[in-house]
This record gives C-alpha cells, sequence and structure tokens, in this order.
C-alpha cells in the first residue's frame, strides 16, 4: 500500500505540474496576442499622424518648389517687359552645346536673375530642333531660374515654325535684309504661327554690321534704324521684341562704335515691343549701362561666349599638354564661360548706377 499511494501521489504531481504547463502556455499566448492587438492599435492611432507627418513634408516641399517654381513662369515678353520697367536687361547668351548652356544657367543661378539661352541657326542645324530643344528644355526645367530658349537670327520661316513646334520659348525672325515691307509680311507670318502656339517673336529693322554665325552683313550693306520706320515695324507686324540696328556691331568691334542712344530712349515711349540690343560683345560698361537707362531691356552677347570657349581651349593645352582628362577639361571650360557670362549679366543687372 505504501507504494501505491507513492505512485499515486507522482502521479497527481505529474498531472498537476502538466495542467500548469498548459495554463502557463494559454496565458503566454494570451498575453502575446493582447500585446499583438495593442501594438496593432498603436500602429492604427500613429498611422493618421504618420500621414500628416509625411503630407505637411510633401506640402511643404511643393511650397519650396512653387517658390522656385514662380520665377519661372514669366514669358519672353513678360521678362522684358520687366527689365524695361525696372531698367535693369536680360542677358541672352548664344550657346552651342550642352556645356556652355549649363555655363551660363549656372552663372544666372548664382546671381539669382532670369536668362535667355540663345540659339544661332548654324547650332539648330547641327543638333535638329528637336534634339536641341529636348535639351535646352532639361536644363532650364532644373534651373532654380527662369530660363528662355530663344531662337536668334533666323531668315527661314519654316526653321523658325520647327523651333516653335520644338518648345522655344520665343523666335527671331530676320528680315533685315528685305525691304521694309517684306520684312513686315515676314514677321507677321511668323507672328501668327508663333502666338498661336504661346511663342512670342522679335523682330529687326535696318541692317547690323558683322558677322553672326550664317548671316553676314558688310559695312556697305549696312543701314541704322529710324524712329518713324522703326514704329510703323512694330505696330504692323505684331512682334513683341525690336531689334533696331542702332550703330552696334556683330562679332569684335574695331575703333569705338557710334550708338543712336537717343533712338533707344524715344523708342522707350513710342512702341510697346521692349527693345533688344545686338552686338553686345566689346562693349563698354558705360555703353551698357546707357542703353539699358534708355531702355535697352534683352541683351545679346555671343562673340564673349565663343571666345571664351576656344581661347580657354588653347590655354588649356598650352598649359597641360600632356593631360588626359576630360572631365577636367569640360570643368576648365565651363568656369571661363561662367565668368563670361557672369560680368556680363552683374553689368546688365546692376540698377545702383541707372
Amino acid at each position: 500500500m505504501p507504494g501505491e499511494n507513492r505512485k499515486y501521489t507522482e502521479a497527481r504531481a505529474q498531472r498537476r505540474h502538466s495542467n500548469f504547463c498548459v495554463q502557463r502556455k494559454k496565458e503566454l499566448i494570451h498575453s502575446k496576442k493582447k500585446r499583438t492587438q495593442k501594438k496593432k492599435r498603436t500602429e492604427r492611432e500613429k498611422k493618421p499622424r504618420t500621414e500628416e507627418k509625411e503630407y505637411n513634408t510633401q506640402k511643404k516641399a511643393l511650397t519650396q518648389k512653387g517658390k522656385k517654381m514662380n520665377k519661372k513662369k514669366k514669358t519672353f515678353l513678360e521678362e522684358l517687359q520687366d527689365a524695361k520697367a525696372g531698367r535693369y536687361a536680360v542677358g541672352a547668351f548664344n550657346i552651342f552645346n550642352y556645356l556652355s548652356a549649363d555655363a551660363v544657367v549656372k552663372a544666372a543661378a548664382e546671381l539669382d536673375v532670369p536668362v535667355i539661352l540663345q540659339t544661332s541657326v548654324v547650332t539648330v542645324k547641327e543638333f535638329g530642333p528637336e534634339k536641341l530643344g529636348s535639351m535646352l528644355r532639361l536644363i532650364a526645367e532644373q534651373a532654380p531660374v527662369n530660363v528662355l530658349i530663344h531662337l536668334d537670327h533666323c531668315q527661314d520661316i519654316e526653321l523658325a515654325k520647327a523651333c516653335v513646334d520644338a518648345g522655344w520659348d520665343s523666335v527671331m525672325y530676320d528680315g533685315s535684309r528685305l525691304s521694309l515691307e517684306d520684312n513686315i509680311a515676314g514677321c507677321r507670318e511668323v507672328v501668327k504661327y508663333a502666338h498661336s502656339k504661346g511663342v512670342d517673336v522679335e523682330g529687326e529693322f535696318g541692317r547690323i554690321v558683322g558677322v553672326e554665325d550664317a548671316v553676314k552683313v558688310s559695312a556697305e550693306d549696312a543701314s541704322l534704324a529710324g524712329l518713324e520706320d522703326s514704329i510703323r515695324f512694330v505696330r504692323e507686324s505684331g512682334i513683341d521684341a525690336y531689334a533696331p540696328a542702332i550703330g552696334t556691331a556683330h562679332g569684335v568691334y574695331i575703333g569705338t562704335p557710334t550708338i543712336n542712344f537717343n533712338l533707344v530712349a524715344e523708342l522707350k515711349t513710342a512702341v510697346d515691343a521692349p527693345v533688344v540690343i545686338h552686338g553686345g560683345t566689346g562693349l563698354s560698361e558705360d555703353t551698357f549701362r546707357r542703353l539699358i537707362r534708355n531702355g535697352g531691356a534683352k541683351v545679346n552677347v555671343s562673340t564673349a561666349v565663343k571666345h571664351a570657349y576656344l581661347d580657354t581651349c588653347k590655354a588649356y593645352f598650352s598649359e597641360y599638354p600632356d593631360k588626359l582628362d576630360p572631365v577636367g577639361f569640360d570643368r576648365f571650360l565651363g568656369r571661363a564661360i561662367m565668368d563670361t557670362a557672369r560680368e556680363h549679366m552683374e553689368i546688365f543687372t546692376d540698377t545702383s548706377k541707372r
């Protein structure tokens, strides 16, 4: 009997222990389940706050982007109208590849000013309107300042229309080689097409001496614009910006040019179209300031950019004849173009001495 009682007691103890283990396991499972439910509840409660935080972060980013984008909403004409009213000028720099365009835009971004990337007919034909337009639009869209794409000195109406279709913000139809009547007619055709697509048009009257890529005008063929013909040309053509021949020249100046400052001043009030100054390379700082004070709202710079590029190429290979570093070479060139563009922009946008 004592042996059987002991076995019974041990069996009861084992059952009790087994029951305890089962109960403890149930308690642990229940506790874990409760913790899981609580965690889910907490996550559900946090989710709206997290989403709200993410929304606020996104909203802040969009607001900041919006502030930058506000600078990029102005059209070619709006920028020039603002410049005319504010007595400063927007720099228009003739670029010829990605490097030159990027360098000019970086200079504008440093100064926080709008800028015009100007393309010659030669450059457009080399790349093709679609390819060049796509590249320049990407640079413009990523810039923190307003960047406008402009076609310079185009004598081909169909090419001007192609650039309109490819995303240019403005185009210049150059009918200055034609009679006043034919120049007006050509401008009106381009204006009608461009305006239907929201694109502005620049026109030129009188012939500006010098060479601008494919456009060559000798001193014998050059002619200056007069006030009466200028008024008629602007009003009948419907152009948005006007480039009168005032005595400046394309290319490098030989001697001091004789410039008709008075015509620029008269045009400021005689016509609504802002005045464009061609032949900016080589003009003195005082000449720039006087032209802008008189109403010049856009100043073209081409030859200086080309010199910055080509002269720096020569200097680089002279200094580093054995260096094999294409990226460093591009960086070297980019800095030179940036410096050139910045120097001009600082003069164009400085209103303290107007």
